[in-house]
């Protein structure tokens, strides 16, 4: 049986009432810290978070002292690729979006041993305070979900449908995309879709109804880049022609003639349970129909400018709408690290966002986008699960 063990630390910023933050108010709104106080916790879970005064007068409990520092609660990366790890460096970046899928794709193949790679990049993760992620996972579940679990960082496992295969009920699809997958892991796994240009709607759709009904959240990337404005408005352009010479397109398909946020809201796509990644061709009517359906967005800035897929996403808009915001890394085949918080410094000096608004969108957005209610906050009953704030990241 464990003890209860205590922190105490300069500064602690719990978010204990705080809320999943949408508007520009509620993101910006001030954060109540606790001056020299400590966290005291038991079998992983948080018992109390009280002043140092309070606590050394307790009997049988040892206190830790993380010294001169302000805690948060864990971060959570809402979207990585950890699979993708051992291609760190060696895609072309800066040169659209289209050339950097053909050099992925030319280097996926001659990849065979991935899970060095996989736990380095976890532990990187776990070493700048990240306590779960949300990883999309292709082909090699068991050896990420392990490199986390080394790392002591829990993860969202998410699997990826890709193609036009055809599939008729979501127990089929489950099949299909799961049968790779040990069974104990299996109940972990949420179905998810790439994006509308590579996934048939029709399993997109599946997909989402299987996540629905097993209370897990469904992802997909959409609005990423210009290129797959072009693909589903009338089928023209680099990545068109990328798709359709790997087969990945079937022959005589044809494009929706839709943007991207308006064809995933008619498939029935979008929702309380939906987390749309990136976004970065949206416009003030898209951002709208997003905040409307309560679908959330996770942004990777840092990402989107190493591929080149055009302008940063609009987060003001999202702001001014009212869209749930979230962070993640992306792959580390299209970032130079899976350092959190260099992802929100890239949204403060573009937005000057004050620490307080970027601490949500890691923590308690994060936790209510991927719907892990045990995280997000240094509250009773919460996961025991802490970061250190960087010294540039002052409150205000």
């Amino acid at each position: 049986m464990e003890t209860v063990t205590a922190l105490r630390a300069r500064r602690i910023l719990t978010l204990a009432d705080a809320q999943p933050a949408t508007r520009r108010s509620e993101l910006l709104a001030p954060l109540a810290v606790l001056d020299n106080a400590v966290i005291l916790s038991k079998n992983g879970l948080i018992l109390a978070v009280e002043p140092y005064a309070r606590c050394k007068r307790r009997t049988g409990c040892t206190i830790a002292d993380a010294g001169d520092v302000t805690l948060v609660p864990g971060l959570i990366n809402a979207h990585s690729h950890v699979e993708l790890a051992a291609l760190k460096g060696r895609t072309r970046l800066g040169q659209g979006f289209a050339v950097w899928v053909q050099s992925l794709l030319a280097l996926k193949q001659a990849l065979e041993d991935k899970g060095a790679a996989m736990a380095d990049a976890a532990e990187e993760m776990s070493a700048c305070g990240v306590v779960h992620v949300g990883d999309i996972n292709s082909e090699a579940p068991v050896a990420s979900t392990g490199a986390f679990f080394r790392a002591g960082v829990s993860v969202s496992i998410f699997r990826e449908c890709f193609g036009f295969r055809t599939v008729h009920t979501p127990d089929e699809l489950r099949v299909v995309q799961l049968q790779d997958t040990p069974k104990a892991l299996r109940p972990q796994c949420a179905l998810c879709g790439h994006a509308l240009f590579s996934t048939h709607p029709h399993t997109m759709q599946l997909a989402r109804q299987d996540c629905e009904a097993r209370g897990k959240i469904f992802t997909l990337h959409l609005a990423e880049h210009d290129e797959e404005l072009h693909c589903l408005l009338d089928g023209t352009g680099t990545l068109s022609d990328i798709l359709h010479e790997r087969g990945i397109l079937p022959l005589g398909y044809r494009p929706p003639g839709r943007r991207p946020v308006h064809y995933a809201h008619e498939l029935g796509l979008l929702g309380k349970n939906t987390l749309a990644v990136h976004c970065v061709h949206c416009n003030a009517e898209e951002a709208g129909l997003l905040a409307a359906t309560g679908t959330a967005v996770c942004l990777c800035p840092r990402s989107n400018a190493a591929i080149g897929v055009g302008a940063a996403a609009p987060m003001d808009l999202f702001m001014d709408r009212g869209v749930l915001l979230c962070l993640g890394t992306d792959s580390p085949a299209s970032n130079s690290d899976l350092n959190l918080w260099n992802e929100a410094r890239t949204l403060r000096d573009a937005h000057q966002l004050p620490p307080q608004a970027l601490v949500r969108l890691m923590t308690v957005n994060a936790a209510h986008a991927l719907r892990r209610p045990e995280l997000g906050r240094l509250t009773p009953g919460c996961r025991a699960a802490w970061a250190v704030l960087p010294e540039d990241f002052m409150l205000q």
